[in-house]
């Protein structure tokens, strides 16, 4: 643990973030990126995921698929699953010919072992700290074994303190 904590590095340059944190945009105020940083913050992690031919992802609360949109390539079966028919009929808009299904983090309607990857953006937030884990496990109970997990969300410091 005195390691882990030595050889931490500051990676998201909060001293340069700082100068813009009072701003409207700068992330204090509302806790949501503003959309260059939401854009540029999954394009990074699609980046990441990198999707290779012959593979098959899930992202779990996709809303209006703005990060499946990222990941969708023609050589790609994309899947998605979100608690909302409206978000969902946005995502398939977005995303032509992904399989979009109505479900919740809590309970993937999936299979074990299904996926290459699975991703989910802005959505754990929404759940409580206990029911946290049960959706972590959910996207490792339906990702293959060596697949790859992308979390991209943002994290509050006091305990009990929610997104507004």
């Amino acid at each position: 643990m005195n390691r882990l904590r030595e050889d931490w590095v500051d990676r998201w340059n909060f001293d340069g973030l700082s100068e813009s944190w009072d701003e409207p945009e700068g992330g204090r105020e509302n806790h949501l990126p503003s959309e260059a940083v939401h854009a540029q913050v999954l394009e990074a992690a699609a980046a990441r995921i990198a999707p290779r031919p012959g593979e098959t992802g899930l992202d779990a609360g996709t809303g209006d698929g703005a990060f499946a949109v990222r990941l969708h390539r023609p050589e790609v079966r994309l899947a998605a699953i979100d608690q909302s028919r409206r978000m969902l009929a946005h995502c398939r808009r977005r995303v032509p010919g992904i399989d979009a299904r109505l479900g919740n983090l809590l309970s993937l309607p999936f299979f074990d072992g299904r996926f290459d990857f699975v991703v989910t953006s802005f959505a754990l937030h929404h759940l409580s700290e206990e029911q946290r884990p049960l959706a972590l496990g959910e996207m490792v109970r339906v990702l293959k074994p060596k697949g790859r997990i992308a979390v991209v969300d943002w994290m509050t410091d006091l305990p009990g303190e929610r997104a507004r």
